[in-house]
This record gives structure tokens, sequence and C-alpha cells, in this order.
């Protein structure tokens, strides 16, 4: 009898998801709601054993006395810091000292310039900058400052500085104009940065992140991000690769939507990356944050699904695919992700799992929901969302592929598990001789003539 095939979805698999109602429960965070804005960062602390909360924080602001603050929760127990004049956007803990950075200019009643350090009971200055600081990471041992300052301590830093004995210096001449420097990182042993970098009246091709050698500044990739709403915000290192999320357009021509991968030479999807309430990249969606933990490369955002599984607003990703979570947020944005003894603590809106809390939950669940995705090779050059890869069955049984990329090989036939069934060789007309295919749902490969998936669909075999 003939069988045939019908088109489900665009490459990846859903396997069975748990049924769950809670995974997610309210934090505790001590601060009325309509005191909160976006919260910017979770930062644990492993020295203290803390875990901070910064970001746009009112405390009392329906009072007169309203002062802008953070946060830090130790071993279940909240506190409250000291008042400050504008948001604490960031912290760090350097030589055994926090260090917090943001929009403000006093810092417990001390006059500081957007960045402070606490000796124990006192604020006090660390430096002289003339804006503000989005993002302070220690790499390497050495301190960085990111953000939209044009100088520190007297230097001309555009937007990154870092800390030598006890002065600010730049990091090179990166030659950008208007800076807003986001985030950074150590990789292959440049330090790569990314935010809003432009090179104006210069001509340039590239932007949003660059990469620094030690000697002079180079672009990463020959465009940088594409797309002129594009624009990353956070970076990671897992697995040897490069990861940088953002507000990234895969319609822009981004080899990636919201999340990309870069590998030393070339950027990269990230699987079959993350896709908004459609399943797919109609609209711009974000991965605010990253954490490497236990193996696997946690993210948060705005997203729904990640390598077509229901994922909202979490995910986390194994090198070869990506898998849930568990729960929902509203409609709310994951902005910020952090490990805290174990425990995810995530920052979000007023909802998880149909609960009310308080901008920050925390995994209350057992286990994850674990439902992942079908494995990719890293490297594999997935189908663009805007190509329209079919596939029918003919009179005769043979399966007829349309708008198939170029080079294919062959076309490996597997189950929902990854475990391959048929290896088919291709031909130039695209179509195939009447597989004998099992019942249920497979997935169709069509493998490159040097081994990698270039597309690929799901079929159902009735």
């Amino acid at each position: 009898m003939m069988r045939r095939y019908l088109i489900l979805l665009s490459f990846g698999v859903l396997l069975s998801t748990q049924a769950k109602s809670q995974w997610w429960g309210d934090a505790g965070f001590p601060v009325p709601s309509g005191g909160l804005g976006n919260l910017t960062q979770l930062y644990t602390d492993t020295v203290n054993d803390a875990l901070y909360v910064l970001g746009i924080i009112t405390n009392n602001f329906q009072t007169d006395s309203a002062s802008e603050n953070f946060c830090m929760y130790h071993q279940g127990q909240w506190a409250i810091s000291a008042p400050f004049d504008n948001d604490v956007y960031s912290a760090v803990i350097y030589h055994d000292t926090l260090i917090v950075g943001g929009d403000f200019i006093l810092a417990g009643g001390v006059p500081v310039t957007y960045i402070a350090y606490f000796d124990g009971s006192t604020w006090h200055p660390y430096g002289n900058l003339d804006e503000g600081v989005a993002r302070l990471r220690v790499l390497d041992g050495t301190l960085y400052a990111m953000g939209g300052f044009i100088h520190a301590d007297g230097q001309l830093c555009n937007g990154l500085a870092k800390r030598v004995g006890g002065a600010w210096m730049p990091v090179g001449n990166m030659g950008n104009t208007d800076p807003y420097i986001l985030d950074a990182i150590i990789f292959q042993g440049h330090l790569v940065v990314c935010g809003s970098i432009r090179f104006t009246g210069q001509g340039l091709p590239y932007k949003d992140v660059m990469q620094y050698d030690g000697t002079s500044w180079s672009p990463v990739g020959p465009y940088g991000v594409l797309g002129g709403f594009s624009g990353p915000g956070i970076l990671a290192v897992y697995q040897d690769q490069l990861y940088m999320g953002g507000l990234i357009d895969i319609n822009a021509g981004n080899p990636g939507h919201a999340i990309m991968r870069w590998d030393g030479s070339a950027w990269h999807a990230v699987g079959n990356g993350v896709q908004d309430e459609t399943d797919g990249y109609q609209y711009l969606i974000t991965v605010w944050d990253m954490q490497v933990h236990n193996g696997y490369l946690y993210v948060g955002g705005g997203f729904d699904f990640a390598g077509h599984v229901p994922a909202h607003r979490t995910a986390k990703w194994d090198g070869h695919r990506w898998c849930s979570v568990g729960g929902t947020f509203a409609e709310d944005l994951v902005n910020a992700i952090s490990f805290y003894h174990d425990t995810l603590f995530v920052a979000c809106g007023i909802e998880a799992d149909g609960q009310p809390v308080n901008h920050v939950a925390r995994f209350i669940a057992p286990e994850e929901e674990d439902s992942c995705g079908v494995a990719l090779d890293v490297g594999v050059a997935e189908l663009a969302p805007q190509e329209t890869l079919r596939v029918y069955q003919a009179a005769d049984g043979s399966l007829h592929f349309s708008a198939a990329p170029r080079n294919v090989a062959q076309v490996v036939i597997s189950d929902v598990l990854g475990r391959s069934l048929r290896i088919l060789p291709w031909r130039n007309d695209g179509v195939i001789p009447s597989p004998d295919l099992p019942q249920g749902v497979l997935l169709a490969r069509l493998i490159g003539r040097h081994g990698e998936v270039l597309a690929g669909l799901k079929l159902y075999v009735p």
C-alpha cells in the first residue's frame, strides 16, 4: 500500500513534554512591584555566598524618601543596599571587594562618578568616569568596565576601560564614535566586545562586535551584526565557541536569530536557534542573558521556542541540540539569569506558571522539563527560514523534493531520536525512488558532500 508523506514542520523535533503545572516559584524579592523597571543583572558572588539583583529598583517609591538600590540574597534572606541616587546596573567581586556600576553619582550618600566600591561599611569612589557603566566583568584577572562613557580617569576610552593599578586605562583605540559597550569576554586570546559600536564617517561596513589582540582592534566577521534594528547585548564562551545574544535579526542576513556563534573564522546559527511565538522567525526576539552551568549553555530572553521545542523565555543548549527548561512567564521577558546554590534564578515579570511572582523567580521543580529537539552537528548549514523546501509523494511512491539546497549528496531518514533508518543517494532532479519506511514521525535530512546537514524536514508516515 502506498504511504503518503506529509510535511509537518521545518527541521526540528518535539519530544514528549512533561506535564507539570509549577516549575517556577516566587523568590521573595523585597522591593514592591511598582518600584521596579528592567532588572539588568543577576550576579552570583561565590566569595560572600550571595546573589545580587541589579537594575531599575526604587525602594519606598511612594514616599519622598525614595532611593535607587540593589538587593542581595543570602541563604534564603534578602537585604536592600544603601541608597543610590540613580540606577545600579552591574556588580562584580574584584580582589574580594564588591564593585558596582550604573548611572549614579551618589552611593550611600558618598559622591562618586558612576562606579563605586564597598569596604564592608562604607561606599567609596572607584575612578572618575564621565558617563554611566552598563556592565562590569573580571576577565583573566583584569577588571573591565563597559558603558556609554567617553573618558575614564581622564583617558579617552570610548565605552571600554580596564583597571591597571589604581586607575582606569583605555584598551587600545577602537576608533568608534558615540559608543555604548554592553559586554566583553576573552575568546582565543582576544578581548571581544559587543554593543552599539559605530564608525561614523569612516565608511566601514562592520559594527557592534569587535576584537582586540593586544595591539589593535579588528572586526569579528566581515560585517558584524546586520540590520538597522539589530544589536547584540551579551557574550559567552561555551565548548570553545563564542556565543553572542541580543536583538539579532536573521531576516537582515545574520546566520542566527537572537543568538549566533563564532568558531574563530565565521558566524553560524546555533542549531535551529530560538523562535518567536509562531515557531518561526517573523518577529524580532531576544536572548538577553547566557550562563554556562553543568555542561549546558542556559539562555533567557523573549523567545517562545528553542530548536522548535516549546521553551518559553528559558532554554538550554548542549552543543548539538536545544532543550526546554520548563514553565511559562506570561508575556514578559526573562532579562537575566544566574545560578545560586545550583538553583536557577531569573529576572522576569509578575507571573510565572500562572502564579504571581515579584520580578524574580527561582526554579522549584525537582528536575528540568528537558524536552529536546533533534541533535545537530556543530557547523551544519541550516536551511534559511525564507526558503521553502517541500516534498511530495508521486503516484509511484517516489519522493519529490523542491527548492532543495545545492550540493546535496544523500538523504538520511531517521526517527525522532536521531537514529538513522535509511541512507538514500541524492539525484539531481530531486526525485528519490520510493523507500520502504516505517510508520510514524520521521526526519529527512539533506546531507552535503562534506557530511554537513544542509536542511531537513519532519515527515509523518501514516
